[in-house]
C-alpha cells in the first residue's frame, strides 16, 4: 500500500522502468476503482491507461503526457482516499497466465 498522495509520483517512477507488457494497478482501499497502466509494443513507447470505477475509459498516451493524464484521473477515482493498493504483473507473468 502506498500514501494517495505519492500515486502520482509513484506511477510515473514505476513507468519509466517498464518492459513492453508490464501492467501497474492502483485501486482503492474497496478495490472498487482505481486504474492499470501497461507499456505497450510501441517504438514511440505509448501506455495504455485503463480507468475504472466513478469513470471507465481507456486512454492512449506517450510517457512525456502521462502526468498530464494521470493528474486528473488521480483526483477523480481517489477523492477521499489515504491508503492505495498496488499490483505490480510484469509482462513474463501475464504470457504464463493466457496459457
Amino acid at each position: 500500500m502506498i500514501p494517495a498522495a505519492h500515486a502520482l509520483i509513484y506511477s510515473l517512477q514505476r513507468c519509466q522502468k517498464f518492459q513492453p507488457g508490464d501492467r501497474l494497478g492502483i485501486f482503492s482501499f474497496k478495490k472498487d476503482r482505481g486504474y492499470w497502466l501497461e507499456k505497450l509494443d510501441d517504438a514511440d513507447g505509448c501506455f495504455s491507461l485503463e480507468v475504472f470505477g466513478f469513470m471507465a475509459q481507456k486512454i492512449r498516451c506517450p510517457y512525456s503526457q502521462l502526468r498530464t493524464v494521470l493528474k486528473p484521473v488521480i483526483a477523480r477515482e481517489f477523492p477521499r482516499s489515504n491508503k492505495l493498493h498496488v499490483k505490480f504483473i510484469p509482462a513474463e507473468a501475464q504470457l504464463a497466465l493466457a496459457l
